[in-house]
C-alpha cells in the first residue's frame, strides 16, 4: 500500500543510470541507492562484491527491522541475477518475507553458480556454525590451486570473526568468499574475504567492559585490535581474535576494512591506514579482507599491538 503513493512512484523512473559500485576500495554507500526513506533501487548497481553485497544486505534488513514495508527495485540484470544467485534474496526472504517485496517476475530460474564466488551468502546462526564451512572452503581453495598457507589462514579469520560476532556481537553473522583470478601469469591471484553481523558493533560491544569503558567510539574500535583486549574480563583470557586478523592482514599485501556502527576504518595496500565513511551506518559491524596468494611475512601480537598504538595516538 505505501509504495502507491503518487509523491513516490513519481520518482521511480521506467531507466536509470548503473554507475553505483560498491566495492571495498570504493567511497560508495549503500544510502545513494535510497530514492526513498525505503526504497531501494537495486537496478543503480554498476558493480558489487562481498563487501557490497554484505553491506546492502545488513541495509534492507535493519530497514525492515524498523517495521517498515521495504520495497527493492529490479530488473532482469546481470547484477540483479548475480545478487540472486550469491542468495541475496532467498536471505530476505528468509529474516522478513512480509516487510521486503520486489517484482519476482524479474528475479526467477535457478540460482546459478559463478566459479568465483567460493562462499555465497552464508548464515551463521550459533557458535560452531562457521567451523564446517571453513573447513569445506580450505579443501575447495586448495584443490583450485591456491596455497595451503593461504587456506589455513582462511579458515582461521572465519573463525575467528565468525567468533566474535556470535560472542560478543550477540547475533548471527553473515560470511562470504570470492577469488579473482590475475591476468597476467606474473600477478598473484586474490582472495577477498568478507564477515558482517547484525550485532552491537565492536566499539560499543568494548565498552561493555568497564575497563573499556570511558573510550570514545574510534579508540574502542582500535583498541579492540589489540591483543588481551576484550568485552569480557581479564580473568577469561579472551581478546586474541581480531589481533590475530591483523597479523594476517599486515603480513600479507591485503588490503583490510572494518566498519562499526557509522565508522568506518580501513588499512589499504600502501599501509597507510585512514578513516572514512561506511558502507552502511547501521548497527553491527563488517570486516572484509582482500589476501593476496602470496607467502605470508612474520607479523606477531606485538608487531600488531604496536601498530594499533601508533594508530592511537594520532586520534
Amino acid at each position: 500500500m505505501f509504495f502507491s503513493r503518487p509523491e513516490i512512484l513519481s520518482k521511480i523512473s521506467p531507466k536509470v543510470a548503473v554507475t553505483k559500485s560498491l566495492l571495498i576500495t570504493d567511497d560508495a554507500v549503500v544510502s545513494e541507492l535510497l530514492i526513498d526513506d525505503a526504497i531501494f533501487d537495486l537496478r543503480k548497481i554498476k558493480r558489487i562484491d562481498p563487501h557490497g553485497v554484505l553491506s546492502l544486505l545488513c541495509s534492507v534488513l535493519a530497514k525492515a527491522e524498523e517495521g517498515k514495508p521495504v520495497r527493492l527495485l529490479v530488473e532482469d540484470s546481470f547484477q540483479i541475477q548475480r545478487l540472486h544467485s550469491l542468495g541475496f534474496f532467498f536471505e530476505l526472504e528468509r529474516n522478513q518475507r512480509d516487510l521486503i517485496s520486489w517484482d519476482r517476475s524479474k528475479v526467477t530460474g535457478l540460482r546459478t553458480t559463478d566459479p568465483d564466488m567460493f562462499l555465497p551468502i552464508q548464515y551463521i546462526g550459533n557458535k560452531g556454525g562457521e567451523r564446517q564451512i571453513a573447513e569445506d572452503l580450505v579443501r575447495l581453495l586448495i584443490r583450485h590451486g591456491f596455497s595451503e598457507e593461504i587456506g589455513a589462514r582462511i579458515g582461521w579469520i572465519f573463525g575467528e570473526l565468525a567468533d566474535n560476532a556470535l560472542t560478543h556481537g550477540k547475533g548471527p553473522c553473515y560470511l562470504m568468499c570470492h577469488r579473482y583470478i590475475a591476468a597476467k601469469k606474473d600477478r598473484f591471484n586474490f582472495l577477498a574475504v568478507a564477515v558482517a553481523d547484525r550485532g552491537m558493533g565492536i566499539h560499543n560491544s568494548l565498552r561493555t567492559n568497564p575497563k573499556y569503558s570511558s573510550l570514545d567510539n574510534k579508540a574502542a574500535l582500535l583498541t579492540a585490535f589489540k591483543s588481551s583486549v576484550s568485552s569480557w574480563a581479564d580473568e577469561f583470557k579472551r581478546g586474541k581474535g581480531l589481533t590475530d586478523v591483523m597479523t594476517i592482514s599486515l603480513g600479507n599485501d591485503s588490503y583490510f576494512r572494518v566498519e562499526s556502527g557509522d565508522m568506518g576504518f580501513s588499512i589499504p595496500w600502501d599501509r597507510n591506514a585512514k578513516w572514512g565513511r561506511p558502507m552502511c551506518s547501521v548497527s553491527g559491524a563488517r570486516y572484509s579482507i582482500v589476501l593476496t596468494d602470496a607467502e605470508f611475512k612474520n607479523v606477531s601480537r606485538e608487531d600488531a599491538d604496536a601498530y594499533i598504538e601508533a594508530l592511537l595516538r594520532t586520534l
